[in-house]
C-alpha cells in the first residue's frame, strides 16, 4: 500500500470516527496498520519509558509483540471483573475504526495485559500496584512473526477533532516510523558474561525443608486418589545492588526458549515491572 492511499485510507476513519464521537457522545479511537521492515521489539522496549510498556514472546515461533504507550486502559476488581473487562472491550472495539493494510490479528490493534487469581488487589508490597485485571490499548503496537511485521498506531478521536489533523499526523507518524527502522536480525547483540553483573541475594518466603514437605504430603494425596493436581507454589526475593536491565533478561529468556510476556506501568512507587515465563506450554 502507497503512503498515499494509506492516508486516504486513514482520513476516511478518521471521519467516521469524528462523526461516530459526535453521535455517541463519548470518544472514538483511530487506529493505523502498516507493514514496516523486520525489526526486533526488544529495541522498542528498551528505549521507551519504563511505564505503559509490553512484551510478549514465544520464540520457538519467531512471533513477538511489543506495545507502547497508552490510548485506553481497562482495569476491574471483584468477582464479576472479567464480564466488566469484555463489556469494556467490546465497548472499545466497536468504536474503534481501522485503517491501512490487512493483517494477521495479533498485528493489531490488540488488548494486552493480564489479571491475577485474586479478585482483590494483593497486599503484599511486591504486588499492590498491580489491578486485579488490567489491560492496555497501545498507543504503538510492533509485531513479528519471523520474516513479516507490522506497525499500528493508535489515537483517540473526540467529537471536535479535525479528521484531517489526524490523518496528517498519524500519516506523518507512520511514515517517520518506517523511515527511521532498519531491517536487523531477529536476535540482538547484547554484552555477555557476568563481568559486568551486579551483586544480588536472595530470599525465600519458606525453608526449603518446608517447601519439601508439603510436595511431599501433596503427592501423597495424588496417590491415595485425593487429588488430581495441585499448583505448590513458592516465592523468593533477589535484592540487586543496580536496576536490573529488564531487556537483557528477555534475551536470556529468548535463549533458553522460554515464552511469556513482560510489562510496565505506571505506579506511584516509582513503577514496577512484572515479568512471567511459562515453563509447561498449554496444549489445546
Amino acid at each position: 500500500m502507497t503512503a498515499e492511499t494509506r492516508t486516504r485510507s486513514l482520513h476516511d476513519a478518521a471521519v467516521a470516527a469524528v462523526r461516530g464521537a459526535q453521535t455517541d457522545g463519548q470518544p472514538h479511537w483511530v487506529a493505523l496498520r502498516a507493514r514496516v521492515p523486520a525489526h526486533d521489539g526488544l529495541e522498542f522496549f528498551d528505549t521507551a519509558p519504563q511505564d505503559d510498556r509490553f512484551h510478549w514472546e514465544r520464540p520457538d515461533q519467531q512471533l513477538a509483540i511489543t506495545g507502547l504507550g497508552c490510548a485506553f486502559s481497562i482495569e476491574a476488581e471483584g468477582d464479576d471483573r472479567f464480564d466488566v473487562a469484555a463489556r469494556a472491550a467490546r465497548e472499545l472495539f466497536e468504536n474503534l475504526h481501522v485503517a491501512g493494510e490487512s493483517g494477521p490479528r495479533h498485528s493489531g490493534p490488540l488488548l494486552v495485559g493480564g489479571f491475577a487469581f485474586a479478585a482483590t488487589p494483593s497486599r503484599q508490597m511486591a504486588w499492590r500496584d498491580f489491578s486485579p485485571c488490567h489491560f492496555t490499548l497501545p498507543s504503538m503496537l510492533f509485531a513479528r512473526e519471523r520474516d513479516d511485521a507490522w506497525c499500528t498506531l493508535v489515537q483517540r478521536i473526540d467529537a471536535d477533532d479535525d479528521p484531517g489533523a489526524i490523518a496528517t499526523a498519524l500519516s506523518g507518524a507512520m511514515q517517520s516510523r518506517i523511515a527511521s527502522q532498519p531491517g536487523i536480525p531477529h536476535a540482538r547483540s547484547r554484552p555477555t558474561g557476568t563481568s559486568d553483573a551486579a551483586a544480588f541475594s536472595i530470599h525465600a518466603d519458606q525453608p526449603h525443608a518446608d517447601y519439601r514437605e508439603r510436595v511431599e504430603a501433596a503427592l501423597a494425596e495424588i496417590r491415595a486418589g485425593d487429588l488430581e493436581k495441585v499448583v505448590l507454589a513458592r516465592s523468593l526475593r533477589v535484592d540487586c545492588e543496580s536496576p536490573i536491565d529488564t531487556g537483557r533478561l528477555l534475551d536470556a529468556r529468548r535463549d533458553a526458549g522460554t515464552p511469556g510476556p513482560a510489562h510496565g506501568r505506571p505506579s506511584g512507587n516509582g513503577g514496577r515491572r512484572g515479568l512471567g515465563a511459562a515453563q509447561r506450554r498449554p496444549r489445546g
